[in-house]
């Protein structure tokens, strides 16, 4: 729904977004009146391109492309090996606090962060401890698992899917904090 606004307001001012494209590296070339030349893998195919701008703006998350290529720049923090299962869905819950953004941990099965969204949903960040009881390869996780795993951390309050949504399970792995 932000990022709708985001792409709307851009779209108002004559700016294209593009989807589906994949940063790769840049190049500084002063003296332009677009002095940054950026190089991008685009579509299925993966063709490299170029495009020339003004500015280079990193979103990329916590293993940001961007970041690593701009010089004498370090994440602050350290890492951690974590896989987290992300879902989104209608959910139906006992537990009280459902529409705060809270955390749930628990020592044997891992954390859950509890997301509320628009329209009803609630997001969850599942926190899967590979050394748990259905400890599992990433390859094997599937959104069943994530579910599962969300309702073991969850208990004794009830945790069910009315509905889960389009972003099913991704997973992060050795992020920074």
């Amino acid at each position: 729904m932000i990022e709708s606004l985001f792409v709307n307001d851009l779209k108002e001012r004559g700016v294209k977004v593009e989807r589906n494209t994949a940063f790769v590296d840049y190049e500084n070339a002063p003296g332009r009146s677009c002095p940054l030349e950026v190089t991008c893998k685009a579509n299925v195919d993966q063709a490299r391109r170029s495009l020339a701008t003004k500015y280079l703006v990193g979103c990329d998350g916590a293993h940001s492309q961007v970041r690593k290529c701009l010089p004498d720049s370090r994440p602050v923090g350290s890492s951690y090996d974590a896989i987290w299962g992300v879902l989104d869905g209608q959910l139906d819950t006992d537990f009280p606090d459902i529409w705060s953004k809270v955390i749930v941990y628990s020592e044997e099965s891992g954390s859950v962060l509890i997301i509320p969204r628009e329209r009803n949903l609630t997001r969850l960040y599942i926190e899967l401890k590979p050394d748990t009881k259905d400890g599992q390869a990433q390859e094997e996780h599937t959104k069943e698992f994530v579910m599962r795993r969300a309702q073991e951390i969850m208990e004794p309050y009830r945790l069910r899917w009315r509905t889960v949504g389009e972003c099913n399970a991704q997973f992060y792995q050795n992020s920074w904090i």
